[in-house]
């Protein structure tokens, strides 16, 4: 699966390597293949720098950073004519070899196990789904310390102690186990692995550590001891977590009802293995629900210990898909795959404007008919993908089959059954202008500026394509103010949640008497905010933190998406010590929530104070709110007046115990941002 990797050998005695070249996994998963060739230790960097130097030669690499992989340049010129160029560039003549390394068992190291040193031990503890505290690792290296022993970290994400003598091994034992890190654990609980996903990954579709905890204590409530069968959940196509090589593979991904409500899935993928069954994988079901998936692998282990096999590869081996496919579905008839669509794909912060989805299909006859069929249906997408003279917007990159469509006959290439659309954020955020890296050197620039030359410089940029988001905080009317003292043209923007105080209502009509802006306001749309009210009350966010979420998505978040769409730029109030999740905001940044537009926050380094300073000292109107005890204001249901020794936000949602205070305006609910991590880490506290 590496796309270089050097295998051990003993060739005539001579201790060396064989050359695997080309591997790797993601969508289009390869095992690496094998160059025949024998290298001594004392020329592996030489071999090492050739392959990369022949690799990074190649224009393709170029064209599309999605086929900027090894892979697939050994695709284009066959193992044969790989060689061939890599030993044009070596200053010796490797051996050639007739036998491959020959492959033996596989071994995840769990357990203990006899080192070569007389008398030395290893033991290799399980770390269920990755977990390990702080505290843990530190308990772990004093250990190590005290005993002099050696920490390694296995691909399984396990903990490895080496260099245990004899008759400290009950000691380490013991004490490991006080640390929280035991061996009496299913050997399946140790070679099992899940990705990091969900809430520390952006490319996350679902939460995979987390079924992947909920599955094992299923099969093992249902069956007991699996065995040593190695189970790979991964949160998206990437394979992190190698779904395409463990012998049972579970990709996250969604399915869409008709209903329009999405429900979380899983690829399941058979037929992998490593060294001597080493393959790769083939998707056997597709868009399992969750519950029923993990009735499809119990009745697939059952299976396979009612049968006399020597290993599950072999086992999965001696079927076809199809007949995998039954005896998961218990006996049923295999479901037939829908056909005449083509497959789209989407990755980070785009899945947004998806509901979450990681993958739709549609039908259609160009890259261009299909963007457009996509803004039809999802109306978050609408305007996102093509703009007004009919060109894709720089803020997306489309790539087709993974060939970037602007090497092929761009919105206009043809498509065909079969193909598959992968949509990703372009990794130079912002306006056309601005690539990433030069915002990020603008932020650095800007940081000890005054908050005038920020934004002067977002609307000498920007403007009439910049928004000023206004929700009646004392932020808003301080930014508002110096932006009409640069430019009166200046656009400001708010939601009208249908939900907020009379006084935020007032403070409007005060902005256009003394500026003569007319605020632009978006509502939610009518129909979401019916249908969940109607299923859930008309104060549903009292009864949890996941329904207050919904609430704010619905009556917020949604209509934010809208009002963004119209813009390449937007300027905030937010300020660094509003709340733990605002410490890290830079002055200018890429918003990748909303369509990489340019997100400008001029207030981060002001405090409370220097907000009120700025009022009173230019005379700005600001909400009657403030003078009711109110130092946070948003719906009126969600907000109430703190004490002067409370945190300002303190009066926000202040029912919930332990949860964040943000609506996911600023932090992402669907992408893995700050509130999901700080939910995650709060709720892991209590």
């Amino acid at each position: 699966m590496h796309d270089l990797a050097f295998v051990g050998m003993v060739k005539d005695g001579v201790e060396g390597f064989a050359v695997w070249v080309g591997g790797g996994l993601s969508s289009t998963p390869r095992l690496a293949r094998k160059l025949g060739l024998f290298v001594p230790k004392g020329k592996v960097l030489e071999v090492a720098k050739a392959v990369v130097d022949i690799w990074s030669e190649d224009p393709e690499n170029r064209r599309s950073f999605v086929r900027a992989r090894i892979k697939y340049f050994i695709d284009k010129v066959g193992i044969e004519g790989f060689r061939e160029l890599l030993l044009e560039r070596l200053s010796f003549s490797p051996e050639l070899i007739k036998e491959e390394p020959a492959a033996i068992g596989r071994n995840f190291h769990v357990g203990i196990g006899e080192q070569k040193e007389e008398g030395l031990f290893y033991a290799g503890f399980p770390v269920e789904a990755g977990r390990v505290s702080g505290s843990q690792l530190i308990k772990v290296a004093e250990l190590a310390q005290d005993l002099n022993l050696s920490i390694r970290v296995s691909q399984r994400q396990n903990l490895i102690l080496t260099h245990i003598p004899r008759e400290e091994l009950d000691h380490v034992l013991r004490r490991m186990e006080e640390i929280g890190f035991s061996l009496k654990k299913s050997i399946s609980r140790g070679i099992s692995i899940a990705c990091t996903s969900d809430p520390f990954c952006n490319y996350s579709v679902g939460s995979s550590k987390e079924f992947f905890l909920e599955l094992l204590n299923y099969l093992e409530e249902r069956l007991g001891d699996v065995g040593d069968i190695a189970i790979g959940v991964d949160g998206c196509p990437h394979a992190c977590a190698h779904h395409w090589l463990n012998d049972i593979g579970l990709q996250a991904t969604h399915i869409r009802h008709p209903d329009g409500s999405v429900e979380s899935a899983v690829n399941i993928v058979l037929g992998g293995g490593y060294v001597k069954y080493a393959n790769i994988g083939r998707i056997v079901a597709k868009k399992v629900p969750l519950p029923l998936a993990k009735e499809y692998i119990e009745r697939l282990i059952l299976a396979y210990k009612s049968l006399e096999h020597k290993s599950f590869q072999e086992f999965v081996r001696s079927y076809s898909d199809e007949e995998l496919l039954s005896i998961m579905q218990g006996g049923k008839a295999v479901v037939q795959e829908e056909r005449g669509k083509v497959r789209v794909r989407l990755f980070g912060p785009i899945s947004r404007f998806f509901g979450g989805l990681s993958e739709v299909e549609v039908e259609a006859k160009t890259v261009r008919e299909a963007l457009l069929k996509l803004e039809e249906e999802f109306k978050d997408f609408r305007g996102r993908a093509i703009d007004e003279r009919g060109e894709l917007k720089p803020y997306i990159k489309v790539f087709l089959n993974e060939e970037d469509i602007k090497f092929l006959q761009g919105l206009d290439t043809p498509l065909k059954e079969g193909d598959e659309i992968a949509i990703y954020p372009a990794l130079a955020g912002g306006a056309p202008m601005y690539d990433e890296l030069e915002l990020h050197e603008l932020a650095i620039e800007y940081e000890g500026r005054p908050a005038q030359d920020v934004i002067a410089w977002a609307i000498e940029n920007f403007h009439p394509r910049l928004y000023i988001a206004w929700s009646g905080q004392a932020e808003d009317m301080v930014i508002l103010d110096m932006a009409y003292r640069i430019n009166p043209q200046v656009r400001v923007f708010t939601v009208d949640t249908g939900r907020l105080h009379e006084e935020t209502y007032r403070l409007m009509e005060k902005v256009y008497e003394v500026y003569g802006i007319r605020i632009e306001v978006y509502f939610p749309d009518k129909e979401e905010v019916e249908d969940m009210v109607r299923r859930f009350g008309v104060n549903l966010f009292y009864r949890s933190v996941e329904l207050r979420h919904l609430c704010c998505h619905i009556r917020k978040v949604r209509p934010l998406l809208r009002a963004l769409n119209q813009v390449d730029a937007w300027i905030t109030g937010l300020r660094r010590e509003q709340w733990a999740s605002r410490h890290n905001l830079m002055k200018i940044e890429v918003d990748h929530d909303h369509g990489q537009i340019v997100k400008v926050n001029p207030l981060v380094d002001w405090t409370e104070r220097d907000v009120w300073k700025y009022i009173k000292e230019k005379g700005v109107p600001y909400s009657e709110l403030y003078e009711k005890g109110y130092r946070s204001i948003g719906c009126s249901p969600c907000t109430r007046p703190v004490a002067p020794y409370e945190d300002p936000r303190v009066g926000r949602w202040w029912w919930e115990v332990g949860a964040p205070k943000e609506c996911g305006m600023h932090c992402s609910l669907e992408t893995g941002s700050f509130e999901r991590i700080s939910d995650k880490i709060l709720g892991e506290r209590k």
